[in-house]
């Protein structure tokens, strides 16, 4: 390495931990993401995103409706039956 020749990215976090070298900036970043995980993860965060945002739609709908005034109810008179005249 005193020649010129660079270490992996794991290679390098390895020789920051233990001291031998000084990292001037952060600790490299050894594993990469490809487009394809890269676009899944993106999908699963819109549709968390979505549910989520559903259930506070949902949640506001229910306290709006628990705050709604209630309307008057009324009783209904009974039907009493009239007698079978035979």
């Amino acid at each position: 390495m005193s020649v010129g020749a660079q270490a992996s990215e794991t290679v390098h976090n390895l020789l920051v931990n233990t001291g031998l070298i000084k990292a001037e900036a952060k600790k490299a970043k050894a594993v990469s993401i490809s487009k394809k995980r890269t676009v899944k993860i993106d999908k699963e965060k819109t549709a968390e995103a979505a549910k989520a945002e559903a259930k506070k739609a949902k949640e506001e709908a229910a306290k709006a409706e628990a705050e709604a005034p209630v309307a008057e109810v009324t009783e209904t008179p009974e039907v009493v039956p009239a007698e079978n005249k035979e």
